[in-house]
């Protein structure tokens, strides 16, 4: 999890320098690359799903950072935007097989008392990738370039394949029979509901990553070095946030309300932001990443509580089908939200609406049993 999401989140820190390297003149067509990376995301996560449980995680893992690996390293040698958006459309690929798999398989491992806890734990390392890349990539920008980093993140990632194949150790015996009934699955209006929570939320949390450094230096006046930590404060925060919600979400009988406080917390940091000063987009980085380490689990425990670990891929999967939706839009919508107003605080403005937004479908979920296989 750890390169995996050093490879996502490093794109924002990065953006600035790719914008001018490959000669594109608006801020929604470097957005335009980031959304080619979640479209082969999402396309790929329900496939990536229902093969973990039929099968196990290991060899969706190893395939998964494979492929991130050769895209980000391709995306190093990119010349256009349409190379570009070709290799970080197949490191989004190789992303399907990390988090829908490992976070399945997570969810078969622990009882219900712990689970919101354990895929807390796999958020800290998360949140360990992008906040060490952040500090290391001002370095590598400064001596190198924007495609030094693609090119060592790419190794990384191979490297992580390599490891996975050779060191990890599943039990087989842990996977059912993965024949749950899919087609009530995706007719089932409390895993829509969630579905388009997840979305919203998705949404809203790509801004900041994306723009927030921009804005620290475009609009707020912070140097280049403040600008690159905001990003580990969001890691900093999200290790809190991995290690105290969902494990708070495990001793409540409802899920539901650990979310809709950690979705709130979006809300509440993209407004602080909006104060412009160094000091309010530096608090805003850290409650921001307090959400941000607590959503990802709480809404993944959600799938094997309702629908059965033996549908755990199925769902996690399906539900990503929703959080592409959501972060495809996002860039391209915030980033020509920014152009036409000329400001980045548009972007950030709308984020706190639409996080606001993702918890009106949370109300209307009813608990559900979880389906059996047959």
């Amino acid at each position: 999890m750890f390169i995996a999401y050093a490879i996502r989140y490093d794109y924002g820190a990065l953006l600035p320098s790719m914008v001018v390297d490959l000669s594109l003149t608006e801020l929604k067509l470097g957005g335009a690359i980031f959304t080619s990376y979640f479209i082969a995301y999402m396309v790929f996560s329900p496939i990536m799903g229902g093969l973990t449980d039929r099968f196990t995680a290991k060899p969706i893992v190893v395939m998964g950072c494979a492929l991130m690996g050769l895209g980000s390293l391709m995306l190093s040698f990119s010349k256009s935007l349409l190379e570009a958006c070709m290799w970080y459309g197949l490191a989004g690929v190789g992303a399907a097989g990390t988090w829908t798999p490992v976070s399945a398989a997570t969810q078969r491992w622990f009882s219900r008392e712990r689970r919101g806890l354990a895929l807390g734990f796999m958020i800290v390392g998360i949140c360990t990738g992008f906040g060490v890349t952040s500090l290391v990539t001002p370095y590598i920008l400064d001596a190198y370039s924007w495609r030094t980093c693609w090119l060592i993140l790419g190794v990384i990632s191979l490297l992580v394949a390599l490891i996975v194949l050779l060191a990890f150790q599943e039990n087989p015996n842990i996977y059912l029979s993965g024949k749950g009934h899919v087609k009530k699955l995706y007719l089932d209006v409390d895993a829509w509901l969630v579905g388009v929570s997840y979305m919203l939320v998705g949404f809203a949390i790509l801004v900041p990553f994306t723009y927030l450094p921009m804005y620290s230096i475009k609009e707020v006046g912070a140097g280049s070095w403040i600008s690159i930590w905001l990003i580990s404060l969001i890691a900093v925060g999200g290790v809190a946030g991995a290690l105290t919600l969902p494990a708070l979400s495990d001793r409540v009988s409802d899920r539901r309300r650990v979310i809709v406080l950690s979705n709130g917390l979006v809300v509440v940091s993209s407004l602080i932001a909006l104060l412009k000063t160094v000091e309010a987009v530096m608090a805003s980085a850290v409650i921001f990443g307090l959400a941000y380490g607590a959503i990802w689990p709480l809404y993944g425990s959600c799938a094997s509580e309702y629908f059965g670990e033996e549908n755990a891929g199925k769902v996690v999967g399906f539900w990503t089908l929703f959080l592409g939706i959501g972060s495809i839009a996002s860039p391209i919508a915030s980033g020509a939200l920014a152009d036409a107003t000329g400001t980045i605080a548009s972007p950030l403005a709308l984020a706190s609406m639409v996080a606001a937004l993702s918890l009106l479908p949370l109300t209307a979920i009813k608990r559900v049993k979880a389906l059996k296989s047959t």
